[in-house]
């Protein structure tokens, strides 16, 4: 456990020490509303009047984190380790901001430090399957998500990572069961019934694509966005505009959180759909700006289906490529 900040630091006067004590109540409270930029503001107060605070530094690297100033983020939790050295939560979160940072090598490093502190721990295995996936590393990763649903059946994520990494090792039979794995498992299955069928519609077979976007719209209308978007790419290809307009009509508003996909990049879709090209890009061009670099090419499978004339037949329709999310 990280030491409370009312424990006093020794060179620290009484009043210093209220002080710290009092922007640090402030700071917990503000971050409990989600105001991420006072609550830095509040822990920066703390930190000047007591440096040697690793939970203050602790809280503000999550500040920092949600701020998306994950370098700096990352320096508060090398001080924590300095300050408490065998801090085994600091450890796997630096693993964490490293990942963010697209340094997969020494995230892998710090994850797999706190797994040997910390053995079996479902979160890090997840995080140490993704930095090995980032890595190119595909079985390993699969035996990282294969230990996580072996010590908990019912864990949904777990088997989607599995069933991610399956499709990319090319066992699509077992990716698709371990989709369903996950499907049974959740208790909202709306995201993992979309990314079942965005998986099935990779491999050409859009009839169960469909089966899987129709009960994810089922499940949870409001949060079927993705789904519908596919549905209506889909039989827009097949001809059936009606159809596809009915579905694009039910697109906007409806963005699961758990989706890489936000509100823009679902109306390109709609716009491009209804015969507006010119205000899907706009509306893709300010997406993708907003997503940044990590999310840069998710919309483009079903950018690139709309654009295209509608085909008589499925069976050209054989790769839409599907990047993780």
């Amino acid at each position: 456990m990280l030491p409370e900040i009312s424990r006093p630091v020794s060179v620290l006067s009484d009043m210093r020490r209220r002080r710290a004590d009092y922007y640090y109540r402030e700071a917990a409270r503000l971050a409990r509303l989600g105001a991420h930029d006072q609550a830095l503001a509040a822990y920066n107060r703390v930190i000047d009047l007591a440096p040697g605070s690793a939970e203050a530094h602790y809280l503000r690297a999550f500040e920092l984190s949600h701020l998306g100033r994950h370098a700096d983020a990352l320096a508060d939790f090398d001080q924590v380790t300095a300050l408490m050295p065998g801090e085994t939560d600091a450890t796997y979160h630096r693993g964490s901001q490293l990942s963010r940072l697209g340094r997969h090598t020494e995230a892998l490093a710090a994850v797999d430090e706190f797994l040997r502190m910390t053995p079996g721990n479902a979160n890090a295995l997840m995080l140490r399957g993704a930095e090995l996936v980032a890595l190119h590393r595909d079985e390993e990763a699969l035996e990282a998500f294969g230990e996580v649903v072996a010590r908990d059946p019912g864990y949904a994520m777990g088997h989607y990572n599995r069933a991610m990494t399956l499709a990319r090792l090319g066992r699509n039979s077992e990716a698709f069961a371990a989709y369903d794995r996950a499907v049974a498992g959740a208790s909202d299955p709306t995201f993992f019934r979309t990314r079942k069928g965005v998986a099935l519609a990779g491999v050409g077979d859009f009839d169960s694509a469909l089966t899987e976007f129709d009960a994810a719209y089922r499940a949870a209308p409001e949060k079927a966005g993705e789904a519908e978007a596919w549905a209506g790419a889909i039989l827009w290809h097949r001809g059936k505009d009606q159809d596809a307009r009915k579905r694009f009509a039910r697109v906007k508003g409806r963005v699961s959180g758990n989706t890489a996909f936000g509100a823009a990049e679902l109306e390109a879709i709609a716009r491009c759909a209804l015969g507006d090209p010119n205000g899907a890009e706009q509306a893709l061009r300010a997406a993708k700006s907003r997503q940044g670099p990590v999310h840069q090419d998710t919309l483009a499978p079903l950018y690139e289906l709309l654009a295209a004339p509608p085909l008589a037949g499925v069976d050209q329709l054989r790769v839409i490529a599907t990047a993780d999310r």
